[in-house]
């Protein structure tokens, strides 16, 4: 599908049903799971772009924290080093057990915020043989320092992740893992 017609078919989707913005600081209650927003703030500013391209679009991304009864996750997109930075000091943002890399584990990534996540878990998103190089081999190696367990749709597939800290995944391997 070309970007324009896929536009043009959300946009319809999206008239029908009721749409608000989050924003950094609002906290939900969605069948059992407690969802706090961290980014979006209300004023974005604007962000030096980084190499490529996307940096602007990549930091519209919405970041949370998404607490089950027995897991914790942060999720924040395609955020870029200077939301991620702003976002390490939002007081929402706590230990998780997972992390769902942003950006695909591209380069770009401040590390501070994975020292205050402090996961036991990452999971990158990423197509096998990308012509971007994600995962980046250094954030890789960041993560084996930490002692990071890490999943990549490239090498296993799809991930299914169910609490208690329990991640199953399929395609070449099917395999378990527990962690905690």
């Amino acid at each position: 599908m070309q970007p324009e017609f896929s536009y043009q078919n959300a946009i319809r989707t999206l008239s029908k049903i009721k749409i608000s913005q989050v924003l950094s600081g609002q906290q939900f209650k969605i069948a059992g799971a407690q969802i706090s927003v961290l980014w979006p703030e209300r004023y974005q500013g604007n962000f030096k772009s980084l190499p490529g391209d996307g940096s602007a679009i990549n930091n519209s991304s919405i970041a949370l924290v998404i607490k089950l009864k027995d897991l914790k996750v942060f999720v924040a997109g395609d955020l870029e080093p200077p939301v991620q930075e702003i976002i390490t000091s939002n007081p929402l943002l706590e230990k998780v057990d997972i992390y769902k890399v942003c950006h695909h584990g591209s380069a770009y990534q401040y590390l501070p915020l994975l020292d205050k996540i402090n996961p036991d878990v990452a999971v990158i998103s990423v197509g096998e043989e990308n012509t971007y190089g994600h995962p980046a081999p250094d954030l890789i190696s960041e993560f084996e320092r930490r002692g990071v367990k890490l999943l990549r749709t490239d090498r296993s597939g799809g991930i299914a992740i169910s609490a208690p800290n329990k991640i199953r995944v399929t395609g070449k391997d099917w395999w378990q893992i527990r962690w905690g």
